[in-house]
């Protein structure tokens, strides 16, 4: 397992341009584990976003557990 550490609000607002939209993805294996962005993260993490001016489409978290590592194995298998 890896270990992940959620970065902080400025940094990520300073990936944005001006009228970008986002749409937030999280992952339910280590960042779920970590508390870093599992699907509870995830989402307060959309809320935040639009709290701050930023137009989110939406957010996701694979259901289970599902990792988005593995699911990008098992693409290219």
């Amino acid at each position: 397992m890896h270990a992940t550490i959620q970065k902080p609000l400025e940094e990520i607002l300073s990936f944005f341009k001006e009228g970008e939209k986002v749409f937030v993805v999280g992952c339910s294996n280590c960042a779920a584990k970590c508390h870093s962005g599992g699907e509870e993260e995830t989402e307060f993490m959309a809320e935040r976003l639009k709290d701050r001016g930023i137009e989110v489409t939406g957010w996701a978290a694979p259901p289970n557990g599902g990792s988005l590592c593995k699911l990008a194995r098992a693409n290219v298998e």
